[in-house]
């Protein structure tokens, strides 16, 4: 009996060493917890709607509740904004692109 014990002692204690060395190996997983997207309101700029700090203030509350990276808050912001605001963030996002687009373009030009 004692044998036996001792037997499956040394196994756990295998078992144990092995699971240790995979925690170490493994990277943590964080999960992002997204429902909290539903809470933001969404914001056109206008006087009827919430403030912008508000707005901010919201999305920033969120994100450090739900664990979003500052990525995760922008994008969520841009899904939240509505109206004028949102039709002038893509112009200016489209306007942007394509003056990075075209340095890039500049500064690989090949001359002959």
């Amino acid at each position: 009996m004692a044998d036996r014990l001792q037997e499956v002692l040394a196994q756990t204690r295998l078992e144990l060493q092995q699971l240790k060395k995979r925690m170490e190996t493994r990277a943590i997983t964080v999960h992002k917890d997204l429902f909290l997207v539903s809470l933001i309101p969404k914001w056109s700029g206008s006087y009827s709607t919430i403030s912008l700090e508000e707005f901010f203030s919201s999305i920033e509350s969120s994100a450090k509740t739900a664990n979003w990276k500052q990525t995760d808050q922008l994008q969520i912001a841009v899904l939240k904004l509505s109206g004028s605001v949102k039709r002038f963030i893509r112009v200016v996002w489209d306007f942007i692109l394509r003056k990075q687009i075209g340095k890039h373009l500049r500064s690989i030009q090949v001359k002959i």
